[in-house]
């Protein structure tokens, strides 16, 4: 094997060499299975790093901070989500928290690996600020000499180091160990060194407590919702109901796409559109409200989960209306029996309730894409109070899938949240 390559702490991590092995693999057309295995592997290998180099403890039911920090960004996955929960959590929800943003954690090791010369990455623009990752490795006969390395330690009968036992780990827990590899024949193959396996995988006590969290959490998500329906991703919420996920970046920052939103050389599948809308914000809201004409534009918000909203169809209310009417928008104008005829009196009414409203002139230029199971991407570059937006929007009636396809997108920078609350962050805080 090639010295640059090896395993430990004067070489990769367990995380950085799972992600080579991934960018090795063929290109093909990934699933939303394929996606969650490879991101719950990244997952169980950032923790067991961290581990290795004394940053947290883990026993069979909980991770624990030990207080040792490094500087590495791509370290702080795990340790912001123990910050949160006073230094111990679960590790089921260590995992889950750190796949939840597995994007950052992911941009985080390759700008590592490309400190170091192990891979070259790119940009290709697609549309404004949005550029298409592109990544090549740099070795790529170093990184085949690690896969026949760990083939090695699995069909014969030497022992393996540590961080080998551990990758082995991480691999055979995320039901991916045949397929990184490329092993020929993957079925058999795995029969044939099933024990063998089993028995490296029990070499690594950590590998051993953070897979067993992994194969819990994988197999749920595959046996209730990625099984349930193979064509579609998951379950509908409800008849009409869509699944939104966006994000907002300033327009002077770049905005990188990952590998699970490939839109280079496809063209966007709409023209491009052009419209201007002012919309109505009121603190602590989500629904989707705008002045249209004489009335308003309202695509409600049916349930509400993390940085998703489940929207009905949309409505449209025009002046004169009595309050009481509008109370399934405003709750609170059920105790209002007075006619608003015009915008101002309903904005008056909404303040005089407790409602704390603004509006906002938003101009937006857009293009549409569709992605795996029928989510919609939208890039748009938008312009609120002077200041210039990219923004992304996922849509979709299946929320598993824009769990997996959202999680993959570095945030940085960005703002994530509906329109609402976008719109009420950048207008108290303009100058």
């Amino acid at each position: 094997m090639g010295a640059s390559i090896h395993l430990g702490s004067k070489g990769l991590s367990i995380a950085e060499a799972l992600e080579l092995l991934r960018l090795t693999m063929p290109p093909a057309q990934r699933s939303l299975s394929w996606w969650c295995d490879m991101d719950y592997a990244l997952a169980a290998a950032h923790l067991i790093d961290l581990s290795i180099t004394g940053e947290i403890d883990t026993d069979i039911d909980t991770v624990t901070r030990r207080g040792i920090s490094r500087t590495n960004m791509a370290s702080t996955a795990a340790l912001a989500t123990l910050g949160r929960y006073g230094g111990i959590v679960r590790t089921d929800v260590v995992i889950e928290d750190i796949v939840s943003r597995i994007g950052d954690l992911r941009a985080g090791i390759l700008a590592t690996l490309q400190r170091n010369e192990a891979i070259r990455v790119r940009g290709e623009k697609v549309a404004w600020g949005f550029l298409q990752q592109q990544v090549d490795i740099a070795n790529a006969r170093e990184v085949a000499l690690l896969k026949e390395s760990l083939i090695g330690l699995i069909e014969g009968d030497a022992l393996p180091s540590p961080e080998e036992a551990a990758l082995i780990s991480v691999l055979q827990a995320s039901g991916i160990i045949a397929d990184v590899l490329g092993v020929a024949s993957p079925r058999p193959w795995l029969d044939r060194h099933r024990s063998r396996i089993q028995m490296l995988h029990r070499m690594d006590l950590v590998g051993q407590t953070v897979s067993a969290t992994i194969n819990g959490v994988r197999g749920r998500l595959h046996a209730y919702v990625l099984g349930a329906q193979p064509e579609t991703g998951g379950k509908s919420t409800r008849s009409g109901a869509l699944w939104e996920w966006r994000v907002f970046w300033p327009a002077e920052d770049s905005v990188t796409l990952p590998e699970a939103l490939p839109l280079i050389g496809r063209g966007h599948d709409a023209g491009e559109e052009v419209n201007a809308d002012i919309y109505l914000f009121l603190s602590g809201k989500r629904d989707n409200i705008k002045f249209r004409g004489k009335g308003l534009k309202v695509k409600p918000v049916i349930e509400a989960f993390d940085e998703f909203c489940a929207f009905g169809a949309s409505g449209k209310v025009g002046f004169p209306v009595r309050a009481e009417t509008l109370s399934g928008i405003f709750p609170r104008f059920n105790e209002v029996r007075v006619k608003l005829r015009t915008r101002d009196q309903m904005l008056s009414a909404l303040s005089a309730t407790g409602y704390r409203p603004g509006m906002i002139e938003v101009h937006k230029t857009r293009r549409q894409y569709n992605a795996i199971l029928g989510v919609k991407i939208e890039l748009a570059q938008i312009k609120v109070s002077g200041r210039m937006f990219h923004s992304l929007c996922l849509e979709s009636k299946f929320l598993t899938a824009l769990r997996v396809l959202s999680r993959h997108i570095a945030i940085s920078g960005g703002i994530v949240g509906g329109y609402s609350e976008f719109l009420e962050r950048v207008s108290l805080s303009r100058g």
